[in-house]
């Protein structure tokens, strides 16, 4: 939230802001959807577009976070609509190009 106080001070178009896989595993759902929600009130005040990107997918998600990774993408995809939030769906492109996955994680780009 730190980083979105200088959006009072510069002037951006937009701001895409991404929820990480560790944010799941070191909170709850609850506080997740909250800080989305908190960042978009905060962005829209400043009449800034924004975007958000849910959790990516990986193969080495544990078993116990799978779920919650993906009732998050798919209450994010939801709120987005409801809200007028632009959202961006990665999770699929990103699923069927099992080569983005690496030893050390996931390649966006080749």
């Amino acid at each position: 939230m730190h980083a979105l106080m200088s959006l009072n001070k510069y002037r951006y178009d937009s701001v895409i802001v991404h929820a990480r896989k560790n944010n799941l595993q070191c909170t709850s759902m609850d506080y997740m959807k909250r800080d989305m929600m908190e960042i978009s009130d905060c962005v829209s005040q400043t009449g800034t577009s924004l975007a958000l990107s849910s959790i990516l997918p990986s193969p080495r998600i544990k078993p116990q976070y799978k779920q919650k990774m993906i009732n998050f993408k798919n209450w994010l995809n939801f709120w987005c609509q409801s809200r007028g939030v632009q959202y961006l769906l990665a999770w699929e492109d990103i699923v069927s190009r099992p080569f983005s996955f690496a030893k050390d994680g996931l390649h966006l780009s080749p």
